[in-house]
């Protein structure tokens, strides 16, 4: 929705109240009256804006009735809706600097207005306060006033409401109206009825006179009609009833009147029929009732609607009851009706806050007001029990003459304590306009008035500061004279402050910088600007000014700069020539203030070594940390913070330069510190010492592959030894028993030789395969590895190794294969593979108690073999061990292994371009997944 649409439903639903240009009433003028009471303001409005102006519908210490609606400040508060806008010096605000209300005397300084939102969420307007000083509301006069502006919407809601209402009445009355119009002008129609009888029956009945209306009625001409029988007419109506009902007025000779529903040529009607006999024949009355229905209608949802309506401004003014009751309830001031005679009838709770009497203690008192005396004229408020006394003179002739009056006095405490505060009197009228009583609220202005008491001793103490300062201070005029000087004008300037008040201050001011300085003196607020300024014995001095305008005056304070100039020009020529020596060097060379830290200066080797532009360390002192390289990036974040507190730290780090490549800098930071030991200026050098850390590198790699390939042998040997000295134990062992049992009778022993040597036949075996592996990798180590690759039928190949090599297993065991996706042919060296799947498939044997699972995946360009087991699986922290030479997983130290197996695996298929993966659960199973890529040809190996 455009910023117009959403402005022309506000508008619409402003017009929907029908206020603009109302009369003044007495709702809206006692919400602005307490507005100004509580916010101690002299202006109240209650503002309504439309299109082009800002119309107030009650207003407080203001004539004007309405306003352009381009100098409002209420069309800037209506913008938040839900907030009130508060603008403590409007002078200091751009949007109403220039506003003619602002310049006009006595200006408008402070505003406060809190937006009047219906329930629609539309802003029609604002209830504001506005002072001819700044200020600041307390939260519990914000709060008062966003209440008191609830209470105005609520007013608007019930004007509403009563507007509603007047209409429905309205429409009722003209309902009534054009029901009575309807009967009076449409006349009945008639219609004589002579019966026609058959055999002495009747039978049917003939029109013997029907009028024009009735004619009208039945859609027929009134010749049609005349001699024609109603059954030849209108048959349906004799199926529908009418004919028994004349048959019934004609043979008992008693009336009949009803009401009835027929349908005619255009439609159906309501008629209302009244039948009489006439001696044998049938007077028939037809009146149409249809309108009359439908009006009925109409009027029966009119006063539901009414009644709802009602309902609905009875429930708003209950509401509004409620808020009113709310705001007497828990009000900060305090609040007191009384009648006629100042008789106390009603008192908020707020009265026991400030005087310490219950509500219920004042109910028949009687308010009496003192009048003050010469040396103090505030009067002085007292609450008497006795009925007798008459009402204060001073209040019923304040309230006589306005109806209205306001003043600061003394309140009398329960405690007999005088307390000070901003009292408010108003008249009650009847409806008739009759005075009934009197309602005052009275202001704790204690605080107000220790803060005026605080206020003076400022002022004292401000004006001795004025004067003793050592800066030069001065109030001028709007047009550029000299109002007062303080005495550091003249230890300054030489002048005695008489030679300079009243005097223009182009005066004092060097021709050359005449022009700028009056351009300056007209802006609101100067904070630096510096000119000359002429010594009375004709020397110049630099001045630096800082001054702002405050209504009619400009205060300015000034400090003599012109030792600090020259000591910043003799700074700036030793600058130049550290520059000429900073920017032929190679180091990169920096300089950053302590306070505030900024980067002073940075040599252009900066961005040679960082690949970075010097302005982007200028505009942002963290972005070299971009060319740093991550992994040193905290360590250098946690030295540059102990660098930014003023520690000189030693720190190495990589970064990438422009050219893409990684440099090592060395980089050192000095601080230089004041006589009095404050930080001044960080140092910083950073050398590149790539080629010394490269030169480091490769000795630490050199000496860490020495390491690891020593800690390799001696593994190496212990595994090896153990795995050779095993089996030949065993075999020692088995031969030492078998020379024993040649002793002895040869059929008792024979069976204990032939186990024997069947444990030799493993071991050695066993031994074989040891060296096997050892041997395949030297191999790998040595890159003599042969790969010869053939295309192979890998579903066909998959079952040959497992009927040649895990075929009717002791166990009763096997291997269960699945295919997923189109089998092809693939190339594999099939004696690596080999290897490999029997190496996997055995593992799978060795450490599970169930079937292991071979699962084929043929994809478009990738081949998966997985081995899928559920035995013990392998512990999460030896998974990233797994593939190295003679590593055994903890759980597996029990069973038989050598720690080579997996190693050959991956390396095999490694050298076949592929990759062998694990994935295991300790206690759930593992399963290895070798990734191959599919390189097939054209036949069909599909089964």
């Amino acid at each position: 929705m455009t910023v117009s649409e959403t402005e022309q439903q506000r508008l619409q639903a402003l017009m929907s109240y029908t206020i603009l240009d109302s009369l003044p009433e007495a709702e809206y003028d006692a919400i602005t009256q307490i507005a100004t009471h509580i916010c101690q303001t002299p202006i109240s409005l209650i503002t309504f804006l439309d299109d082009e102006r800002q119309w107030f519908k009650a207003a407080q210490g203001l004539t004007l009735k309405e306003t352009p609606r381009q100098y409002s400040f209420c069309a800037h508060a209506i913008q938040t809706p839900t907030q009130l806008m508060e603008v403590m010096d409007v002078r200091a605000d751009e949007r109403f600097a220039q506003n003619p209300f602002t310049l006009t005397d006595p200006p408008v300084i402070f505003y406060a207005g809190v937006p009047l939102v219906d329930e629609d969420g539309q802003a029609l307007g604002t209830l504001c306060v506005m002072d001819h000083q700044p200020r600041h509301l307390s939260d519990q006069q914000a709060t008062t006033l966003k209440s008191l502006a609830q209470q105005v919407v609520s007013l608007l809601k019930l004007r509403r409401s009563q507007t509603l209402l007047s209409q429905a009445n309205q429409l009722l009355n003209d309902t009534n109206a054009l029901l009575q119009a309807v009967v009076s002008s449409c006349p009945a129609g008639l219609t004589l009825f002579e019966p026609v009888y058959s055999n002495g029956e009747l039978t049917d009945f003939k029109y013997v006179f029907t009028n024009g209306a009735n004619a009208v009625i039945a859609g027929q001409s009134v010749e049609q009609m005349t001699g024609s029988t109603l059954n030849t007419l209108f048959a349906t109506a004799v199926t529908a009833g009418l004919f028994d009902r004349l048959k019934t007025v004609q043979q008992t000779g008693q009336p009949l009147h009803f009401q009835w529903q027929v349908t005619v040529g255009h439609g159906p009607i309501w008629c209302n029929i009244s039948m009489v006999p006439i001696g044998e024949r049938v007077l028939v009355c037809v009146q149409d009732i249809s309108q009359l229905k439908r009006t009925e209608q109409q009027l029966q949802t009119q006063t539901e609607n009414l009644g709802q309506h009602v309902a609905e401004r009875t429930l708003k003014i209950g509401q509004l009851s409620a808020w009113q009751n709310a705001i007497l309830e828990h009000a900060g001031q305090a609040i007191v009706s009384t009648d006629i005679n100042g008789i106390v009838r009603t008192a908020n709770r707020a009265i026991e806050q400030l005087l310490g009497y219950k509500p219920e203690e004042l109910i028949g008192c009687v308010v009496q007001i003192e009048p003050g005396t010469p040396e103090n004229p505030v009067p002085l408020v007292s609450y008497h029990p006795s009925s007798d006394l008459p009402t204060s003179e001073l209040l019923k002739m304040a309230l006589e003459t306005d109806g209205f009056f306001h003043t600061e006095c003394l309140i009398l405490g329960k405690r007999g304590q005088r307390i000070p505060v901003f009292m408010t009197a108003s008249t009650l009228k009847d409806e008739g306009g009759k005075v009934t009583g009197y309602v005052g609220m009275a202001t704790d202005i204690s605080a107000l008035k220790a803060a005026e008491e605080k206020a003076e001793k400022t002022s004292r103490e401000l004006k001795i500061f004025f004067e003793r300062a050592l800066d030069l201070h001065c109030i001028t005029s709007l047009d550029g004279h000299f109002l007062k000087v303080n005495q550091a004008w003249t230890e300054t300037l030489g002048y005695l402050a008489e030679e300079i008040e009243g005097h223009y201050f182009l005066e004092f001011i060097h021709p050359d910088d005449r022009n700028e300085s009056l351009q300056t003196y007209q802006t609101p607020v100067i904070d630096g600007f510096v000119n000359r300024y002429q010594h009375k014995d004709g020397s110049y001095r630099l001045i630096q000014w800082r001054a702002k305008r405050y209504e009619k005056l400009i205060y300015s304070s000034a400090r003599d700069i012109t030792e600090r100039k020259k000591a910043e020009d003799a700074l700036r020529e030793s600058e130049q020539r550290f520059r000429e020596i900073a920017e032929n060097v190679d180091e990169v060379f920096w300089i950053q203030s302590a306070d505030p830290f900024q980067l002073l200066y940075i040599n252009p080797a900066y961005e040679r070594v960082f690949g970075l532009t010097s302005q982007s360390l200028y505009d942002d002192p963290y972005s070299f940390l971009n060319s740093v390289i991550p992994e040193d990036r905290p360590m250098v974040e946690a030295a540059f913070e102990r660098y930014r507190q003023g520690e000189e730290i030693p720190v190495q780090y990589r970064v990438r330069g422009r050219d893409d490549l990684i440099r090592w800098l060395n980089v050192r930071s000095f601080v230089m510190k004041d006589s009095g030991g404050e930080i001044l200026r960080c140092i910083g050098i950073a050398s590149d010492i790539t080629s010394q850390k490269e030169k480091e590198l490769l000795l630490q790699q050199s000496l860490e592959r020495e390491q690891e390939l020593n800690k390799l042998k001696s593994q190496f040997v212990s595994t090896a030894s153990h795995e050779f000295r095993t089996p030949l134990a065993t075999i020692q062992s088995s031969v030492d028993l078998i020379e024993l049992y040649l002793d002895r009778p040869e059929a008792t022993v024979r069976p204990s030789i032939q186990r024997h040597l069947t444990v030799i036949k493993n071991e050695i075996r066993s031994f074989d395969e040891l060296l096997s592996d050892l041997l395949t990798i030297g191999q790998i180590e040595a890159g003599k590895l042969v790969y010869n690759p053939r295309l192979i039928d890998v579903p066909m190949y998959c079952q040959g190794i497992i009927g040649t090599h895990f075929h009717q297993r002791p166990d009763n065991r096997t291997v269960r294969i699945t295919v997923e996706g189109t089998p092809v042919p693939s190339y594999l060296d099939d004696k690596l593979m080999g290897h490999v799947l029997v190496n996997l498939l055995s593992n799978a044997f060795k450490f599970s108690k169930t079937d292991p699972e071979l699962h084929l995946v043929f994809k478009p360009n990738q081949l998966l073999i997985s081995v899928i087991d559920q035995g013990i699986g392998i512990p999460f922290q030896d998974l990233p061990h797994l593939f190295q030479t003679f590593f055994r997983a903890r759980n597996a130290s029990s069973i038989q292994g050598t720690g080579l197996g997996l190693v050959i695996a991956h390396q095999f298929v490694n050298v076949q371009g592929g990759r062998l993966d694990v994935r295991s659960e300790e206690a759930k199973g593992t399963t290895f997944t070798i990734t191959l890529p599919n390189y097939h040809g054209h036949a069909d190996f599909s089964h």
